[in-house]
C-alpha cells in the first residue's frame, strides 16, 4: 500500500512540475506585490524573480527566445540577452497583453554589434500572451517560443506590471 502512495505521489509531483502554471512566491498566486525594486532573471533554470528590499517576494516560470543559450549578438539570433539592464518602459496595452520593455541594446552590446557589422535589434520585453493565445500559457515554460522575449502567463505578468516602476534593475543571468 505504501509502495502505491508513494508512486502516486511521485506522478502527482511530476505532472505538476511539468505544467509549469503555478507561480512559486511566498505571497501566493495573483495577490499584489509590493513595489519591485530589483528583477532576476536566470535563463537556464527558466526563472524570474522579483524582489523588495533586498527580499524575494515572489518566482515565476518563465520562457525565452527560441535559440536561449548565450547572450544576444544581433538581431534575428532569438535570443534572450545576458546582463544588467533596467526596465525602460510599461505598456498597458502591449499585443502580447502588457509590458515591460528591458534597456537592451546598452552601450556595450551597440559596440559589439557594430564590431561585427550588424543590428543588435531591440525590442526584448518581459510580456504576457497575446489573449486569444492565452490557453497555451499552462505549459509554456516547456517551450522557448519567443524573438528573445521574456514570457509569463497573463495573471503572473499581471500581478508583476502591477508592482514594477520605470527603472527598476533587472539582471539576466545565462
Amino acid at each position: 500500500m505504501n509502495k502505491c502512495l508513494i508512486k502516486l505521489t511521485s506522478i502527482a509531483g511530476i505532472a505538476l512540475s511539468l505544467s509549469g502554471c503555478q507561480t512559486i512566491t511566498p505571497t501566493g498566486p495573483r495577490q499584489p506585490l509590493p513595489e519591485i525594486d530589483h528583477i532576476v532573471v536566470d535563463k537556464g533554470q527558466r526563472t524570474l524573480s522579483v524582489y523588495s528590499n533586498k527580499t524575494q517576494m515572489a518566482q515565476y516560470r518563465i520562457s525565452l527566445g527560441k535559440s536561449p543559450v548565450g547572450h544576444k549578438q544581433k538581431e534575428g539570433d532569438h535570443k534572450t540577452p545576458e546582463g544588467t539592464y533596467t526596465i525602460c518602459k510599461k505598456n498597458p496595452h502591449d499585443r502580447f497583453f502588457k509590458s515591460l520593455m528591458i534597456s537592451y541594446p546598452n552601450k556595450q552590446d551597440t559596440e559589439n554589434a557594430a564590431r561585427q557589422g550588424c543590428s543588435t535589434g531591440g525590442g526584448i520585453k518581459i510580456h504576457g500572451y497575446e489573449p486569444h493565445l492565452s490557453w497555451v500559457s499552462q505549459n509554456h515554460p516547456l517551450i522557448d517560443a519567443t524573438k528573445g522575449c521574456i514570457l509569463l502567463t497573463n495573471p503572473e505578468m499581471e500581478q508583476i506590471y502591477n508592482a514594477t516602476k520605470v527603472g527598476t534593475k533587472i539582471q539576466i543571468n545565462p
